[in-house]
């Protein structure tokens, strides 16, 4: 069996029916069900931002962020690796609505181990009509060591949503590149428990194009494996000159640094690519969606496919095809503009524990899967039947079999049987006055779901969080 995320979310207890395998069973096997809702931790208000990451061992860390009332909050709800869950207080900084925000983090085994938040840099006197702030947009860096919350010198510039990720040691890795905001060419920052957080004198070159006024470059992707490489996938080109955009890429190996620019082979970058992911021993993939003639006209019918690009050290890139191309055209609706028909989205890749590779996708509203074995290569494409349009968590074992938690609840797939539904979301976590939802899946296909509620009562609005696990 593969590892992927674990995640876990309260609900009420909800008997699930579940589909007769190979024909039917004996029914003495009880059904599988949701577990009893359990109430993690309620703020003050509606939250603004929930998310969550997972640590190599298996434990998951849920950061909240709640502006209102003021002045707000912050905490982090932690649930080690053997399933006990609990609470840790938030960075010492209020949260202030539309000015602040929590860009990224890394955690460990035990709990959340660095924080990055985003601060617009104003402060606004409404009298004046005066910015009193003299500092930029920022971040504001902090280290957490022996259980305590410690600020770092502020780093400026910042952006909203640097993207980072971290390695299996609990070092992070972000990048920032935003022309507007100060960055030209990338900058990095690196996170280590023992130093926090550290701007870097590293430099990643981004070819003759990176000076001259049009330059476009755009980071799309940024990808690490449990070894600490990365893969940086950016867009690349200049709109003024007609110089076609073009998909590019940086390697980075703890050994010897960041790699010389290279392109990536065989992808149009008038379409988009998706988010990359590490599969380990130096290897990596990209999703994208691949269109000819390479053009950002919407006005021309041209055929469009789902595809991968996967890196390995000893063979270099190598692009797939998920599906036979596709004839996309022009479509004009009455209140919306142009657009095309059908409409194909990225790849979503969801990696397994033993490298397997579980290939999402959707033409319009119909879903896609292919499974990739290290091994065997892709599998077939299957439909997944009914489709929902987000994934929360999926996970894919050695011999292909998959499950997925999406927008309607859980979903199994085996190469023998397709795809089949065997449980929808907990009643808690369904509805309108549902925040958000985060899910994982541990090796052994318990799945654990956590979601927010918005709760108004007497006028005062409060957000609890539950968490609850099923068990196929």
């Amino acid at each position: 069996m593969n590892a992927t995320k674990r995640l876990r979310v309260g609900a009420q207890v909800l008997a699930v029916a579940v589909l007769a395998a190979c024909g039917g069973g004996s029914g003495d096997a009880p059904p599988p069900e949701w577990s009893e809702p359990v109430l993690l931790a309620t703020t003050p208000g509606a939250l603004s931002g929930m998310t969550a990451k997972e640590d190599a061992s298996g434990a998951w860390t849920v950061a909240w962020w709640q502006p209102y009332p003021k002045p707000g909050s912050s905490g982090w709800l932690h649930r080690g690796a053997q399933g006990a869950w609990s609470s840790i207080p938030g960075v010492p900084v209020p949260a202030e609505p539309d000015r602040n925000s929590l860009a990224a983090f890394v955690t460990s085994p035990d709990g959340p181990l660095g924080a990055l938040v985003f601060d617009d840099g104003y402060r606004f006197d409404e009298a004046a009509w005066v910015d009193t702030d003299p500092r930029p947009r920022h971040f504001e860096p902090f280290v957490r060591s022996a259980g305590v919350w410690q600020s770092q010198p502020e780093m400026a510039p910042g952006i909203p949503t640097p993207a980072c990720v971290q390695s299996a040691a609990s070092q992070g890795l972000c990048l920032l590149s935003d022309p507007a905001d100060g960055y030209p060419r990338p900058a990095v920052l690196r996170f280590t428990p023992a130093q926090g957080w550290v701007r870097t004198a590293e430099t990643l070159d981004m070819g003759a194009d990176e000076v001259p006024n049009g330059a476009h470059i755009r980071l799309r992707s940024l990808a690490m494996n449990p070894e600490g490489d990365a893969l940086a996938i950016w867009e690349r080109g200049i709109f003024s000159t007609g110089v076609p955009l073009h998909t590019a890429y940086h390697f980075y190996q703890p050994a010897t640094g960041w790699s010389a620019l290279g392109v990536l082979p065989d992808v149009d970058t008038y379409t988009r690519q998706g988010a990359a992911i590490g599969t380990g021993a130096g290897s990596f993939m990209v999703p994208y969606v691949a269109c000819t003639p390479n053009t950002p006209s919407s006005e021309a019918e041209r055929p469009c496919a789902p595809g991968v690009a996967r890196y390995t050290p000893s063979g270099g890139w190598q692009t797939l095809e998920l599906v036979p191309r596709i004839t996309v055209k022009p479509f004009y609706e009455p209140g919306y503009g142009a657009s095309v028909r059908p409409i194909i989205r990225n790849p979503e890749l969801h990696l397994g524990a033993a490298g397997q590779v579980l290939a999402s996708w959707w033409v319009d509203s119909q879903q896609w899967s292919r499974v990739f074995h290290p091994q065997q290569g892709w599998g077939p494409v299957a439909a997944v039947q009914p489709s929902a349009p987000y994934i929360y968590a999926a996970h894919v074992d050695s011999e292909g079999n998959a499950l997925i938690v999406d927008q309607q609840g859980v979903m199994r797939y085996s190469p023998q049987t397709g795809w089949r539904r065997i449980a929808p979301l907990p009643a808690g976590a369904a509805g309108n006055d549902v925040y958000g939802r985060l899910a994982t899946i541990d090796s052994e296909g318990n799945v654990t779901l956590v979601w927010a509620k918005t709760v108004t009562a007497g006028g005062v609005t409060t957000s609890p969080i539950f968490t609850a696990q099923f068990k196929p």
